[in-house]
């Protein structure tokens, strides 16, 4: 499934694992994509047929009444502004771990332009950044909890942002006395 275009946020991809608040490694790789209302309704409706034609929601139906599904897209309210964004989260397990060897092998997320040519993995995607993602949904019924989970593949990159300070420019003067 490829989604429709947004802002890129806490890219987190290629040998650069999501961390939890007190600093430690999840051991997954995460991106995180804000989409405009309609966008995010056309995803989140797509979802829906994806779980409901899933053997994982007949699973479930058939035990409970089934009520909100977690789909890997929410909306989250800004508490200083009030804004209401629009965010859709994929996740891929930075190693995959060999069955019968037990051997691990480290995974990359493809990036690719506009034009749809693969850039090095190495390419930094910052904050702000324009793209779509290609995810792979999963359905999946843990008892009490269940949905679709939406899983990394690929990275389109159509707008770069730059993790610069552009906006800030140093005064020449100060530079002297600057204490770092």
């Amino acid at each position: 499934m490829i989604t429709p275009k947004g802002k890129l946020m806490y890219v987190h991809i290629n040998g650069r694992e999501e961390e939890y608040p007190k600093g430690n490694k999840t051991g997954r790789y995460t991106a995180t994509l804000e989409l405009t209302e309609e966008n995010y309704n056309l995803v989140k409706d797509e979802l829906n047929k994806i779980w409901e034609a899933s053997d994982e929601y007949k699973d479930v139906a058939e035990v409970v009444e089934v009520m909100n599904p977690n789909l890997g897209v929410k909306k989250k309210k800004d508490k200083k502004t009030g804004e209401i964004h629009y965010l859709l989260k994929a996740k891929l397990t930075r190693f995959k771990v060999d069955k019968t060897t037990g051997e691990q092998t480290e995974r990359f997320v493809t990036i690719k332009d506009g034009a749809n040519v693969r850039l090095a993995d190495d390419t930094k995607i910052f904050n702000g950044s324009e793209g779509r993602l290609m995810v792979y949904p999963r359905p999946y019924n843990l008892g009490a909890n269940y949905g679709v989970s939406l899983y990394l593949q690929e990275i389109q990159l159509t707008k770069a942002a730059t993790g610069n300070t552009e906006e800030f420019p140093i005064d020449d003067e100060d530079i002297e006395e600057a204490p770092f």
